[in-house]
């Protein structure tokens, strides 16, 4: 990418993706403990998991009016933006870890036939390791 002036290349690349939620430190604690990532910034207005291969962080922004989305959708209200997607050796066995560290697991029992989690605050899919093949023509979600 040229800059305005079309002289200079213009080096753009992504440091990390942020979720909004009631309490950040909620979400930082969950994907830390998820993905073995350590916490960076860890506060209720603004926490960080650093990836520790370098590549993009998450970060969550703590919203006193954050509104959660609803999944599956419903008309007139709060609608999904985003989720994250992580691929996984072993759905059944990143499945259980997942409910493990998830601190209320009462909230997930519909989600263990869907292999995903829904969080009040966020989202968390697992999907099993695909080909690119199968990526393109098939994606599985869990709860959102």
């Amino acid at each position: 990418m040229n800059d305005p002036a079309g002289t200079d290349p213009l080096a753009i690349t992504m440091s990390g993706v942020v979720l909004d939620s009631l309490d950040a430190r909620v979400l930082a604690d969950f994907y830390s403990r998820l993905l073995g990532w350590p916490i960076g910034d860890y506060d209720p207005g603004w926490s960080t998991v650093k990836n520790p291969s370098g590549g993009t962080q998450l970060s969550f922004q703590g919203e006193p009016s954050y509104q959660p989305p609803n999944w599956p959708t419903k008309p007139n209200s709060q609608q999904m933006m985003l989720h994250l997607d992580f691929n996984v050796d072993d759905l059944a066995v990143a499945h259980v870890h997942a409910v493990a560290v998830w601190r209320n697991p009462s909230t997930v029992a519909t989600a263990v036939a869907r292999s995903g989690l829904h969080r009040s605050s966020g989202t968390c899919v697992l999907s099993r390791k695909l080909s690119a093949w199968d990526r393109a023509r098939t994606r599985l979600h869990g709860l959102t």
